[in-house]
């Protein structure tokens, strides 16, 4: 599906469900994948993340096509075997 991505630098996105979602438009703050088999396609955006800008939990997870800018740590992978 489709991410709303209207946030502030507090916001945290948590994307709970399996399946591809993708990026409407550049975001401030950060995403959280919890679920496994997600694809997350940020379209050519760029995720301008404060502390984090993308936190997977899930297994199985994939993230394409953008950039992340602007956070302590880009990427943080915690207990996701692929």
């Amino acid at each position: 599906g489709f991410i709303n991505t209207q946030g502030s630098s507090n916001s945290v996105m948590m994307i709970n469900s399996s399946g591809v979602q993708q990026l409407t438009s550049n975001y401030t703050g950060e995403i959280v994948i919890s679920a496994s088999n997600v694809t997350l396609d940020l379209r050519g955006f760029t995720i301008f993340g404060g502390t984090r800008g993308i936190r997977i939990i899930g297994s199985n997870v994939t993230v394409r096509n953008g950039t992340v800018r602007d956070a302590t740590i880009g990427v943080r992978i915690e207990g996701s075997n692929n």
